[in-house]
C-alpha cells in the first residue's frame, strides 16, 4: 500500500465541537474545508445521530441509531460552507446551551454520474483520502454500483442504507483475518448491537477480489425503485486504517498499531454489543472517556477505556465491549496528523 500524499489530515477530516443557540442560522466554522459528509450528535442531551451529505442535500437526515427512512426538515443542516456548515433551529442539532459534536469528511464535492457498475450511481469521491459517498436507485437486476475509487486498494469499510423506506444499516468491515472477516456478505448493523452475520437481508457481497471501483450488491441492494446511500472508505496508509484486534481481558489491554495518532476511532465487538466512538477533541486527554454509541441516542458516556497515542491506541479496560479475552473487535480510525513517509514506521509494519 502506498503512503498517503496528504500533508494535513484536517484538510480531509475534522472533528468540530459546538454549542447550540436555537437560532435559525447558526454558522459552525473552523472545520477547515467545505464538508461533503457531516455526522452530528448531541453530547449533553438525548438526541439521534444525524448524517448529512452533499449528494442527498443538507435538509435530509438519516440516523445511525434508527432504521427509519430519510427525515427531511428545513431546520436541520441548512448549508455546507467553505469552512463548515450552518444549522437551523431544530432541537436535534441546535438546542440552546446543549453541546454537540460534528465529524466532517471531504469527499468529492457535487455528485457526478458513475457508470462503472451495472447500476448507474451518483458519486462524490475523494480518492486521495479514500472516501466516497454513493447513491443509486435499484433497477431489479443490477448487482454492483461504481464507487468512484481508482487503484487497487481493497475497500475497508462500507455501510449501506435504504433512503426511501426503512432498513437496517448493513455495515461491512474488511479485516486482516481469513474467512468471514474478508467477506462483506458478513455484516454488522450500525443501528444495532447485533453480531457479525451472514444472514439476509444484506447489501454487500465479497470484496476479496480487491476491486474498489465497484461496491457489489446482494438482492437487498437492487430492489427496483428503492433508493439507497452508501458511505464507503478504503484505507490510505498514514491517514486511515480499518482492521481487527483481539482482546486480552486485562486492564493492560492490547496496543493497536495504526501508524498515526488517531483523531477518530469507531469500534465494534464481533459479538452482541454496542458500537463505540471516540475522538481526540471531546475530552482531549488520556484515558479518553468521552464515548458515544452510534446505535443509540443516549448522551455522552464518561468511561475510561482507551489511550490515544502517537502511533495507535491502547485499551485500558477489562470491559467486554472493548477488550474481552480472545474476543475480536473491528475498528476504523482516521489520523490527527498523517504520516507521509516511512519515518518512525517499524519495518515489520510496512
Amino acid at each position: 500500500m502506498a503512503y498517503t500524499t496528504i500533508n494535513k489530515s484536517t484538510d480531509h477530516f475534522n472533528t468540530k465541537l459546538y454549542t447550540g443557540n436555537n437560532n435559525t442560522a447558526h454558522a459552525i466554522t473552523g472545520v477547515g474545508f467545505q464538508p461533503d459528509f457531516t455526522w452530528i450528535k448531541a453530547r449533553s442531551i438525548t438526541k439521534d445521530h444525524l448524517l448529512f451529505d452533499a449528494i442527498r442535500g443538507v435538509t435530509n437526515a438519516i440516523k445511525t441509531n434508527s432504521t427509519a427512512a430519510t427525515d427531511t426538515n428545513s431546520d436541520f443542516l441548512t448549508a455546507f460552507g467553505t469552512d463548515g456548515f450552518t444549522v437551523g433551529s431544530q432541537g436535534k442539532i441546535n438546542t440552546n446551551s446543549a453541546t454537540y459534536v460534528s465529524w466532517n469528511w471531504k469527499a468529492g464535492g457535487s455528485a457526478v454520474t458513475n457508470n462503472v457498475g451495472d447500476i448507474t450511481s451518483s458519486v462524490s469521491c475523494n480518492n486521495a483520502a479514500g472516501i466516497s459517498i454513493i447513491t443509486w436507485t435499484g433497477d431489479g437486476s443490477g448487482t454492483n454500483v461504481g464507487t468512484g475509487f481508482t487503484g487497487t486498494e481493497t475497500i475497508g469499510f462500507a455501510t449501506c442504507k435504504k433512503l426511501s423506506t426503512t432498513s437496517e444499516w448493513q455495515t461491512g468491515m474488511y479485516g486482516a483475518y481469513s474467512g468471514n472477516y474478508r467477506n462483506f456478505a458478513y455484516h454488522f448493523e450500525l443501528n444495532s448491537t447485533s453480531d457479525l452475520s451472514g444472514a439476509g437481508p444484506y447489501m454487500m457481497t465479497s470484496q476479496t477480489s480487491g476491486d474498489p471501483t465497484k461496491l457489489k450488491l446482494a438482492t437487498e441492494g437492487w430492489i427496483n425503485g428503492v433508493t439507497y446511500v452508501a458511505y464507503v472508505f478504503k484505507p490510505v496508509r498514514g491517514f486511515s486504517k480499518m482492521g481487527y484486534y483481539t482482546g486480552n481481558g486485562n486492564s493492560d489491554g492490547p496496543f493497536v498499531y495504526t501508524g498515526f495518532r488517531p483523531a477518530w476511532i469507531l469500534r465494534k465487538k464481533v459479538g452482541t454489543d454496542s458500537w463505540m466512538l471516540v475522538d481526540d477533541k471531546r475530552l482531549g486527554r488520556n484515558p479518553d472517556q468521552a464515548y458515544l454509541f452510534p446505535n443509540a441516542n443516549q448522551t455522552e458516556s464518561d468511561i475510561e477505556r482507551i489511550d490515544i497515542v502517537s502511533n495507535g491506541f491502547k485499551l485500558r479496560t477489562t470491559d467486554g465491549g472493548d477488550n474481552g479475552m480472545a474476543t475480536r473487535y473491528a475498528y476504523m480510525a482516521f489520523a490527527s496528523a498523517p504520516v507521509v513517509g516511512t519515518n518512525n514506521i517499524p519495518a515489520t509494519a510496512r
